[in-house]
């Protein structure tokens, strides 16, 4: 014979039990905030890097190793920074030379036109240009040796170009002035014999002097300047000291 449950524990045994509350989850730690990334023009911007720091230093190094055995890398390292820094101012090693030359020569040509300009047209003028471009030569190293180098490259386009746009002022002056001296229709190819052979004495002056020149020929730029005229207008600076 069955039994009767009582109702309370009918009631009890058909109740599910209670669930416990669940645990909270553990919160995630927040993320770190990524740094962001340092673009070379931040990183040269706090190295103080400047193109005209890296021009400086470019050309220091094009003048005394030359073009081929000198690297971007070589000129990031001189400077102190990285090489993407570098391409940060300049696409390539090509443009970053042209820039050195530009700048380089920009500077002398600038230089010679003012000392043409402080002197008295016609003597004076032809005297003080011939000692601005002496003292260039002797005592501009950067200039001379990259002026050099680039005249024995095979491909001179850019020595070409430079010279054109940045000489060829001073060029004519000096041209006009030796021609109201002398009345010589030649006065051209006298004003090119004052480059020719400032440059030419300069860069074979220790030849030179193992052949017997003197070397106060050279000593200064106003020694060297007088040597020349005395060549190329022998009939104004014959026997005169400049």
């Amino acid at each position: 014979m069955k039994t009767k449950k009582d109702p309370a524990t009918r009631e009890s045994a058909t109740k599910s039990p209670a669930k416990l509350p669940a645990k909270p989850k553990p919160r995630a730690a927040p993320l770190a905030k990524a740094k962001p990334a340092v673009a070379p023009a931040a990183g040269a911007r706090r190295s103080g890097l400047s193109r005209d720091k890296i021009l400086a230093v470019a050309t220091k190094m094009f003048a005394e190793y030359g073009f081929a055995a000198i690297s971007i890398r070589d000129i990031a390292g001189a400077c102190g920074v990285s090489i993407p820094s570098i391409y940060h101012f300049f696409d390539d090693k090509d443009t970053l030379y042209v820039r050195c030359y530009e700048q380089i020569f920009r500077a002398a040509s600038a230089e010679l036109h003012a000392v043409m300009m402080r002197a008295e047209p016609g003597h004076d003028r032809v005297r003080e240009f011939t000692i601005g471009l002496c003292d260039l030569l002797l005592n501009n190293h950067d200039f001379r040796r990259l002026f050099q180098r680039e005249l024995l490259r095979e491909e001179r386009r850019t020595i070409d170009q430079l010279t054109t746009h940045h000489f060829h002022d001073e060029f004519k002056l000096l041209t006009k002035e030796i021609t109201a001296l002398t009345g010589d229709k030649q006065a051209m190819d006298r004003a090119f014999s004052i480059y020719a052979l400032v440059f030419g004495l300069i860069q074979m002056r220790r030849i030179g002097e193992l052949a017997g020149m003197s070397k106060s020929i050279a000593l200064t730029p106003q020694h060297l300047a007088s040597h020349v005229l005395g060549i190329v207008l022998p009939e104004i600076w014959g026997v005169k000291k400049v």
